[in-house]
């Protein structure tokens, strides 16, 4: 991975691209809040200019609630090969990016399983995720090229990943 684009930059978003940055990835930052994106920015996890084309991968770490239309709009967009969350998978949410003609090929959906007291772009480290466990969760539809990009992006943060396959859904 040589490129990446954060979207959302709270303390996973920023946490995750001060580490990518500190392995030399070009990180672009994108957040609905502009006081955030300016703090993410200056703290060094990115630049807030978009990307200019299509990067290797895009991180969404956004609210829970927000992730399904966010990847969505991504992915149609082309702002990523392949995108990554950071909000926890469910059935329903796959369910979701079907409906909205996302092809599940190129997600990977999982959870850092990392926290610490307060909130925000200010609250970021780049060691955050460092030794700590992540869930990779790709649909069953996940091809291999998307399926390597998400430990790629945990080693890069120093992370540890679990990953485990999404049951087939019945449809109907």
């Amino acid at each position: 991975m040589r490129t990446a684009v954060i979207i959302g930059a709270g303390m996973i978003g920023t946490s995750i691209g001060l580490a990518l940055r500190k392995q030399g990835v070009d990180t672009c930052l994108m957040d609905a809040g502009p006081v955030a994106l300016c703090i993410a920015e200056a703290v060094g996890s990115g630049t807030a200019e978009g990307p200019s084309g299509a990067v290797d991968l895009a991180v969404v770490a956004v609210s829970p609630a927000q992730v399904t239309p966010v990847v969505a709009s991504h992915r149609s967009r082309g702002t990523a090969r392949f995108s990554v969350g950071v909000a926890g998978v469910k059935v329903s949410r796959w369910r979701e990016l079907e409906v909205l003609g996302c092809d599940l090929a190129t997600v990977v959906g999982g959870h850092p399983l990392v926290g610490r007291p307060g909130a925000g772009p200010l609250t970021a480290q780049d060691d955050l995720f460092g030794g700590r466990p992540r869930a990779l969760v790709p649909a069953v539809e996940t091809d291999a090229a998307a399926l390597n990009c998400a430990p790629e992006l945990v080693a890069a943060c120093a992370g540890r990943y679990r990953s485990s396959w999404m049951p087939r859904r019945a449809t109907g």
